[in-house]
Protein backbone atom coordinates (compact mmCIF):
# COMPACT_ATOMS: atom_id res chain seq x y z
CA UNK A 1 0.00 0.00 0.00
CA UNK A 2 1.42 3.45 -0.60
CA UNK A 3 0.98 6.02 1.78
CA UNK A 4 -1.35 7.96 0.26
CA UNK A 5 -4.01 4.97 0.63
CA UNK A 6 -3.35 5.03 3.95
CA UNK A 7 -3.78 8.72 5.01
CA UNK A 8 -6.56 9.86 7.42
CA UNK A 9 -6.63 6.60 8.43
CA UNK A 10 -3.71 5.53 11.00
CA UNK A 11 -5.86 3.61 13.59
CA UNK A 12 -6.44 1.04 10.76
CA UNK A 13 -3.37 0.62 9.42
CA UNK A 14 -0.91 -2.37 10.82
CA UNK A 15 2.33 -2.72 8.76
CA UNK A 16 0.13 -1.72 5.41
CA UNK A 17 -3.18 -3.93 6.12
CA UNK A 18 -6.29 -1.93 7.27
CA UNK A 19 -7.65 -3.89 10.40
CA UNK A 20 -11.21 -2.40 11.52
CA UNK A 21 -10.40 -0.52 14.67
CA UNK A 22 -13.61 -2.22 16.91
CA UNK A 23 -14.29 -5.54 14.99
CA UNK A 24 -16.85 -6.81 16.99
CA UNK A 25 -17.23 -10.50 19.03
CA UNK A 26 -18.01 -13.28 17.88
CA UNK A 27 -21.22 -14.52 18.88
CA UNK A 28 -21.84 -17.11 21.12
CA UNK A 29 -25.00 -19.13 22.01
CA UNK A 30 -25.23 -20.69 25.38
CA UNK A 31 -27.47 -22.66 27.09
CA UNK A 32 -29.78 -20.96 29.78
CA UNK A 33 -31.76 -23.18 32.60
CA UNK A 34 -33.69 -20.40 32.88
CA UNK A 35 -37.37 -21.82 32.41
CA UNK A 36 -39.27 -20.64 28.93
CA UNK A 37 -42.51 -18.63 29.37
CA UNK A 38 -44.72 -19.64 26.98
CA UNK A 39 -48.05 -17.62 26.26
CA UNK A 40 -50.47 -20.67 26.56
CA UNK A 41 -54.53 -20.47 26.04
CA UNK A 42 -54.77 -20.30 29.84
CA UNK A 43 -52.40 -18.14 30.59
CA UNK A 44 -54.12 -15.80 27.95
CA UNK A 45 -57.65 -16.26 29.30
CA UNK A 46 -56.43 -15.58 32.81
CA UNK A 47 -54.61 -11.99 31.56
CA UNK A 48 -57.91 -11.27 29.50
CA UNK A 49 -60.37 -11.97 32.34
CA UNK A 50 -58.06 -10.26 35.27
CA UNK A 51 -58.22 -6.94 32.42
CA UNK A 52 -62.12 -7.30 32.29
CA UNK A 53 -62.00 -7.46 35.74
CA UNK A 54 -60.23 -4.28 36.43
CA UNK A 55 -62.28 -2.64 33.80
CA UNK A 56 -65.48 -3.65 35.75
CA UNK A 57 -63.90 -2.66 39.33
CA UNK A 58 -62.98 0.75 37.65
CA UNK A 59 -66.71 1.04 36.02
CA UNK A 60 -69.43 -0.50 37.34
CA UNK A 61 -70.37 2.60 39.49
CA UNK A 62 -69.89 5.24 36.86
CA UNK A 63 -72.45 3.09 35.03
CA UNK A 64 -74.90 2.57 37.70
CA UNK A 65 -74.62 6.49 38.50
CA UNK A 66 -75.14 7.26 34.51
CA UNK A 67 -78.30 4.69 34.48
CA UNK A 68 -79.25 6.46 37.79
CA UNK A 69 -79.46 9.92 35.75
CA UNK A 70 -80.78 8.99 32.56
CA UNK A 71 -83.71 8.05 34.82
CA UNK A 72 -83.67 4.03 35.02
CA UNK A 73 -85.34 2.97 38.60
CA UNK A 74 -83.30 1.68 41.09
CA UNK A 75 -84.68 -1.62 40.72
CA UNK A 76 -83.72 -1.70 37.72
CA UNK A 77 -80.15 -0.39 37.52
CA UNK A 78 -78.54 -3.26 38.97
CA UNK A 79 -80.08 -5.40 36.37
CA UNK A 80 -79.45 -2.70 33.63
CA UNK A 81 -75.36 -2.31 34.64
CA UNK A 82 -75.04 -5.73 34.48
CA UNK A 83 -76.39 -6.10 31.21
CA UNK A 84 -73.86 -3.54 30.38
CA UNK A 85 -71.18 -5.39 31.08
CA UNK A 86 -72.54 -8.94 29.60
CA UNK A 87 -72.38 -6.77 26.36
CA UNK A 88 -68.98 -4.82 27.01
CA UNK A 89 -67.43 -9.04 27.60
CA UNK A 90 -68.89 -9.81 24.63
CA UNK A 91 -67.48 -7.28 23.02
CA UNK A 92 -64.14 -7.29 24.89
CA UNK A 93 -61.49 -7.66 22.47
CA UNK A 94 -62.51 -5.00 20.23
CA UNK A 95 -62.50 -2.50 22.85
CA UNK A 96 -59.53 -0.19 22.98
CA UNK A 97 -59.17 1.54 26.56
CA UNK A 98 -58.86 5.27 25.80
Amino acid sequence: MTDTLLRGHPEGVTQGVLVAPHAPAAATSRPTLEPLEVATAKSRADARARAFRQLYERQVDFVWRNLRRLGVDEAEAEDRTQEVFVVAHRRFDEFEDR
